[in-house]
């Protein structure tokens, strides 16, 4: 995974993701503009909804919710 400095998100930004008109990857760190502490960006659900995990979190909850989210599949 290429490093990038945290993406912010505001509602905008929430509404193209969503769209799919752009994409992060995977564990890329971003703040939302509603929250106070970042968050790592997991994917989108089946129902268009945005998946993050928020600070702080172990290495290993990530991963497993990775795993668990039908439409991402983890590089390895």
């Amino acid at each position: 995974m290429k490093y990038q400095s945290t993406i912010f998100v505001d509602n905008e930004l929430c509404a193209k993701l969503q769209s799919g008109e752009v994409t992060l990857q995977c564990g890329q760190w971003i703040q939302l503009a509603w929250c106070d502490k970042p968050s790592r960006w997991v994917g989108l659900t089946r129902g268009k909804s945005l998946w993050a995990v928020h600070y702080p979190v172990r290495m290993n909850q990530f991963s497993a919710l990775c795993r668990s989210i039908t439409r991402f599949q983890p590089t390895k």
